[in-house]
Formats: structure tokens, C-alpha cells, sequence
């Protein structure tokens, strides 16, 4: 009988590196897996967060300036002033002003009609905070006598 004697073949030897392939320190792929799915996680919950709007108090076209505590004197006031009045703005401001300067002054305040853009919804929302007195009635400028003003929160804005 032949024996034959089978010798394995010597592997070539490894060099050593001190970069290898492999992370040197254990465990870093459980760490990154880790920080990937926290990341995953924020983003989703910031996608899927609901909005929460802030209430200004402010209405399309009213001015963010505070409502005058006394009654505007439509007859008296600059288009700046006219502007803090709610839903009147710089524009329909200006239009009064002009309307007064060639018409004349307002008996009322039911008068601002003649301007164009007031109608009868603007004007029963102006009640509570402007006047139409004549313009020599009082020195003081275009602010009458403090009136009640109503609840910014509840008026139909």
C-alpha cells in the first residue's frame, strides 16, 4: 500500500497593521446603529408635531398697534391715528383724511360711508372706539372722552 503523506500548505504570514479593517474599539457599530435611530426618531417626531398658532389679537388688516383707550375724533385725526382704529389700515386712512379735506367734516360717524371701502360692517365696528364731533368743540386734540371699550378677544374679528 502507497501511503501518501499530505502536507498542508504554510499560509503566508499576516503583516501587522495598526489600521486594520476592523475598529479597534468594541462596540462602535452598536453605537452608531444607536445614534442613527435617535436621529430617525427626532426627525420623525418634529415632522409629525402639530403647529401650534399664536393669537396676535390681530385681524387681516387691522393694525398690531393697541386700540386708543378713548374715542378717536374722526373730524380731528391724522391718517396715523385713524390707522390704530380697527379694520383701517394706512390706505383706507389716508382716503378718509382726503374724503374729509374735500368734502368736509362727518356729522357722524354713519358718514364715513362716502368713503370708498367703508361700508356698514366696518362702521358698526368703529362705533365703540371713534366719535364724529365737530372740530372746534374741544381743544384737546383728536381723543374725546374714555369710552368702554369692548373685549378684543370676543369681538367678532
Amino acid at each position: 500500500m502507497i501511503e501518501l503523506a499530505i502536507r498542508p500548505t504554510p499560509c503566508p504570514p499576516r503583516e501587522f497593521s495598526m489600521t486594520s479593517k476592523r475598529s479597534s474599539v468594541p462596540g462602535v457599530g452598536l453605537i452608531v446603529g444607536f445614534l442613527i435611530v435617535l436621529l430617525a426618531c427626532a426627525a420623525w417626531m418634529a415632522w409629525n408635531r402639530p403647529v401650534i398658532l399664536i393669537d396676535t389679537g390681530a385681524a387681516i388688516g387691522d393694525s398690531l398697534l393697541p386700540l386708543p383707550q378713548s374715542r378717536l375724533n374722526i373730524n380731528r385725526a391724522t391718517a396715523a391715528e385713524l390707522a390704530l382704529l380697527p379694520a383701517i389700515g394706512p390706505a383706507l386712512a389716508q382716503r378718509i383724511v382726503e374724503d374729509r379735506n374735500a368734502k368736509g367734516f362727518f356729522s357722524s360717524i354713519e358718514d364715513l360711508d362716502r368713503v370708498a371701502g367703508i361700508g356698514k360692517a366696518t362702521i358698526e365696528r368703529l362705533a365703540p372706539y371713534a366719535t364724529a364731533s365737530s372740530a372746534g368743540s374741544t381743544a384737546e386734540g383728536a381723543l374725546d372722552a374714555p369710552a368702554t371699550q369692548p373685549d378684543r378677544a370676543t369681538e367678532g374679528f
